[in-house]
């Protein structure tokens, strides 16, 4: 449903909760290795609705406040934590003041949060122009844009953001509605704003599944372009399904920090599917579900490994690259399994029992 459509407070539905359990998860790993390198540390949510659902349930600000409310290293998350929170609706924006005053109250000291009236990115762009002209830089933040439909935040600004130290983007790309309305005329300005390029027109020709991945694909590629400003080394996104199998949108995540996608992954693959919804890995058409049990994960990295290093010998962080850079988790555990096996091909030189830094790999 369009935003300007639903009431102030609505239901919550399954897909948005696994997504704001995967928003908790992370923040829980963000905050405390954030907060350990730098003195001030900020948390965007550029959509951030009432606050509540109709039936009582957490908004993203809340599940925000409270990943440092009751985090269970909070004593050692000595930075300055600002949360701040944007709504466009200005019955939501107050109802968002109401629903986290009880939360503000048990910030730490040196936590704060602040709710503003206003569009994302018209807000988000003041706040870089202020700072620009001030030869200031945004501190170190993780900027959570979750829109209703096709919005116009566009690439441009999340450019700015990513090119920024220590700057992740977590975006709810709503890549149903740029499918379904890839052909209407009125939304060729938004459509050009999100992708940044002119060339998602070229997808008015394909249809289903063809257009979905090339938008899918075009989008993320251009997060990652090289040759500009503001790109980011490692985008993932994962597409969420309903419970006939349509996909609705992807929740794409950009950081140039391994540190960031590795806990990112870490919550994407220990989020249960409940409601009959569930994550796939949107930038590998072969991974086809990410939420699966451990040995399918496992099973999957060792194919990974064994199909795109093969006969080669690589460091070891060459291959943990080599992983980053995949649907897979960083373990070592299942590559030590797997060099037990003689018929896997994988053979490990390292100075300790498991995997050192100074390791060695090969695949036969």
């Amino acid at each position: 449903m369009a935003a300007d459509k639903l009431p102030a407070v609505w239901p919550l539905d399954p897909h948005t909760r696994a997504k704001h359990v995967i928003l908790h998860k992370y923040l829980h790993a963000w905050l405390p290795i954030i907060a350990h390198h730098n003195s001030r540390v900020l948390f965007f949510d550029g959509f951030a609705g009432p606050g509540i659902y109709a039936g009582g349930e957490e908004g993203s600000p809340v599940i925000a406040m409270r990943a440092l409310i009751e985090h269970a290293h909070l004593a050692k998350i000595t930075a300055e934590v600002h949360f701040v929170f944007f709504e466009a609706d200005p019955k939501r924006a107050a109802k968002l003041a109401e629903v986290v005053e009880p939360y503000r109250a048990k910030l730490p000291p040196n936590a704060s949060c602040s709710v503003h009236h206003g569009s994302c990115s018209e807000l988000l762009r003041e706040l870089l122009d202020s700072l620009d002209a001030n030869k200031r830089q945004l501190a170190p933040s993780l900027v959570f844009i979750d829109p209703f439909g096709v919005s116009d935040v566009p690439m441009t600004l999340v450019r700015r953001i990513l090119a920024t130290r220590s700057c992740e983007v977590m975006i709810n790309f709503m890549i149903s509605y740029a499918h379904r309305f890839i052909a209407t005329k009125e939304f060729e300005p938004h459509l050009d704003a999100i992708f940044g390029t002119p060339t998602w027109r070229q997808g008015q020709a394909m249809a289903g599944p063809q257009r979905m991945a090339f938008l899918r694909q075009l989008y993320l590629s251009e997060l990652s372009r090289a040759d500009v400003s503001g790109s980011a080394r490692y985008v993932r996104a994962f597409t969420m399904f309903d419970k006939v199998n349509k996909p609705i949108y992807d929740l794409v995540f950009a950081t140039n920090h391994a540190v960031g996608i590795d806990r990112m992954k870490d919550a994407m693959w220990k989020v249960d599917a409940a409601g009959g919804e569930r994550f796939s890995d949107a930038t590998d058409p072969e991974q086809s579900t990410l939420l699966s049990a451990p040995d399918v994960h496992d099973s999957g990295l060792i194919h990974m490994l064994r199909t795109t290093c093969a006969g080669q010998t690589l460091r070891w962080r060459d291959v943990e690259e080599r992983v980053r850079l995949s649907p897979f988790r960083v373990l070592k555990r299942p590559i030590q399994k797997a060099a037990k096996d003689p018929t896997q091909g994988i053979t490990i030189k390292s100075s300790s029992k498991g995997i050192s830094d100074d390791a060695v790999i090969s695949f036969a």
